[in-house]
């Protein structure tokens, strides 16, 4: 199991997510990423959707309140 540390917030593969309405500019990637993997209820689900920007995306996300994590 991976471990991770983003925006100070320690999770692994089995963290629960919470994502909320898709926010991002339309006609941009970001927008597009969200798209797929908002349904994502796990860390290890949110990598397998988005492998390549799903660290930057999740900082992004957090910081803006676009998801949520459970304890």
């Amino acid at each position: 199991m991976s471990e991770y540390v983003i925006n100070g917030i320690k999770i692994n593969d089995d963290t629960l997510i919470n994502f909320g309405p898709n926010k991002k500019r339309p006609g941009f990637n970001a927008h597009s990423r969200y798209e797929i993997y908002q349904y994502a209820n796990k860390i290890s689900e949110l990598k397998e959707m988005n492998p390549v920007y799903f660290k930057a995306d999740l900082k992004y996300d957090l910081l803006h309140k676009f998801c949520e994590l459970e304890e």
